[in-house]
């Protein structure tokens, strides 16, 4: 009875999130770090990033 109501539900979330993936994807992100979107979110790439991402706000605040 609520399957077409749960269908356009779960597609309007997937949507939302699509849209939020590629907005994420598309920050110019700081030196030295790309930004690459993948099916489950987005991945970071970037020599010493996790020592940067402990250090450096500027990474840390590009990703919201």
């Amino acid at each position: 009875m609520l399957e077409k109501l749960t269908a356009a539900g779960e597609r309007s979330a997937r949507q939302a999130v699509d849209r939020h993936i590629d907005r994420l994807a598309a920050t110019p992100a700081i030196p030295g770090v790309q930004i690459e979107a993948t099916t489950n979110g987005i991945t970071l790439i970037g020599k010493r990033l996790r020592r940067r991402w402990i250090t450096d706000a500027s990474l840390r605040n590009t990703i919201r």
